[in-house]
């Protein structure tokens, strides 16, 4: 566990007690997503269960359990080991609207959420980065400009 932190390096531990220090002009802090606190609140008055980013675990509608009046979408759900990216907040936002535009029309039927996997794409620096769409891997100035 990292425990300090200085432009010369890293000082690194066990709960109360250092271990060493790793000497690092350069580091990369990596430490994750964290969902809002919003997900907690909605797990506490629906009963549905938050994993420990606090992502709300929802219907294969996208509705709380319970609740199939309130959508929770994006990096706030958890379906289907789904990860929180801009493309599945996108496409169970729409999800969610078409739903909600389906049942104004009186059309109460449930149909679950499919994650369509578009591929990925990074800029990793200027003139680099890295696609993968489907079985296509490109790197480098390529996929920079893709």
């Amino acid at each position: 566990m990292v425990t300090g932190v200085d432009p010369g390096g890293l000082d690194v531990g066990q709960k109360d007690r250092s271990t060493g220090r790793i000497q690092a002009y350069t580091k990369i802090w990596a430490a994750g997503v964290q969902a809002s606190p919003l997900g907690r609140i909605l797990a506490e008055q629906s009963d549905a269960a938050v994993d420990r980013a606090g992502r709300v675990s929802v219907l294969p509608d996208c509705t709380l359990p319970g609740h199939p009046e309130v959508f929770v979408v994006g990096d706030l759900m958890r379906l289907d080991h789904l990860p929180g990216v801009a493309e599945v907040a996108m496409q169970s936002g729409l999800h969610a609207a078409h739903t909600i535009a389906r049942r104004l029309e009186g059309d109460a039927g449930q149909r679950p959420f499919r994650y369509h996997d578009l591929g990925t794409m990074a800029t990793i620096a200027r003139f680099r980065a890295v696609v993968h769409i489907g079985r296509l891997r490109v790197t480098g100035f390529a996929a920079w400009l893709m």
